[in-house]
């Protein structure tokens, strides 16, 4: 390392002699070690534990993935060969460059059906489509050219849905919500499921209508709502996808 500053190479892939697991097995013991022998300009002081040790000393790492779904075929065609379904590493998403106006982020629990309602969007002139990670939105925001988007992020209606949606906002504050309101939770009432308590009382991102409606669904804390993305149906869903081109 002090040889071969940041060396951009993967664990397993450096010269050294040593079995190629001793590096990971190690790492809380040669951060403490490299702290010390390495000069300042050698490491990046941004991240500081074993969790983010391949960063602090440049390593390559395993990138999380992002999937993105071109809804505009004359887009796909003619910047990325037709294809129409992507995943991506987040550098790889940060560097992106298709000519698009719209954005829609949806959020990503480990549930089929949230995925479901991603890959059933219909085609939309120049709009994309990101399945999220819920609080792993965080991976978004580097990529600055989305704040030239317009941004839709469609969550679960409930306490975790509405901070996400905030997180979002933390980043680029033009974001709007859809399918995130009182009408929508009103609609399908006979769905409605038990959500999860939250520390936060407020969140500081949202509009006064968000704001309202989280601390409806945030109850006493004890009996919270929750209205999955999945509960709601795909003829409600496409109608309120048109309204916005229609008024937009």
């Amino acid at each position: 390392f002090k040889q071969n500053p940041k060396p951009n190479l993967y664990i397993r892939e450096l010269p050294v002699n040593v079995h190629t697991k001793f590096i990971e097995n190690n790492k809380g013991i040669l951060l403490d070690l490299l702290n010390v022998v390495l000069p300042s300009e050698s490491i990046n002081e941004e991240f500081t534990t074993t969790r983010d040790f391949e960063k602090r000393f440049g390593l390559k790492f395993n990138q999380s993935q992002i999937r993105v779904r071109v809804l505009d075929k004359h887009i796909s065609n003619k910047h990325l060969s037709g294809l129409t379904d992507l995943v991506i590493t987040e550098e790889e998403f940060c560097g992106l460059q298709i000519p698009f106006e719209k954005v829609f982020i949806f959020e990503n629990k480990t549930n089929f059906s949230n995925l479901m309602n991603f890959l059933t969007l219909p085609q939309i002139e120049n709009t994309i489509g990101i399945f999220g990670s819920g609080f792993s939105v965080s991976k978004l925001k580097n990529a600055l050219w989305l704040a030239d988007k317009e941004i839709f992020y469609w969550g679960d209606i409930d306490t975790h849905g509405l901070k996400i949606l905030s997180q979002i906002r933390g980043y680029f504050s033009k974001t709007k919500s859809i399918m995130m309101d009182f009408e929508t939770l009103n609609t399908f009432k006979d769905d409605w499921d038990r959500g999860e308590p939250i520390h936060e009382s407020s969140l500081p991102n949202l509009n006064s209508d968000e704001q309202e409606l989280f601390q409806f669904v945030r109850a006493d804390n004890l009996n919270t709502i929750r209205l999955e993305q999945e509960k709601i149906s795909q003829e409600y869903v496409l109608k309120q996808i048109a309204k916005l081109y229609e008024t937009g």
